[in-house]
């Protein structure tokens, strides 16, 4: 599993995806957490892929659908000097 993202093929990739969404949220954001303390903390560099997959899909749980909208209504430019 502790494998660098571009050595990853597409199956293996989606195989870490799949490992990480089976979990529960609590136990995900357990894991999360030791990755983070690995990849940051212990400066092992091993686990960025794993780290990257499994923040991935805690980001993916926590999306609500909404997101920013800006109003062109209330842009208003300025000329320059």
């Amino acid at each position: 599993l502790n494998q660098y993202l571009h050595d990853m093929t597409k199956q293996e990739y989606a195989d870490l995806h799949t490992h990480y969404y089976k979990m529960s949220d609590g136990k995900l954001r357990a894991t999360v957490g030791e990755l983070g303390r690995k990849r940051y903390d212990h400066h092992n560099i091993e686990v960025y892929a794993e780290h990257r997959i499994a923040c991935r899909v805690l980001l993916e749980r926590a999306r609500d659908g909404t997101g920013l909208v800006f109003h062109l209504k209330e842009l208003q430019p300025r000329k320059s000097c």
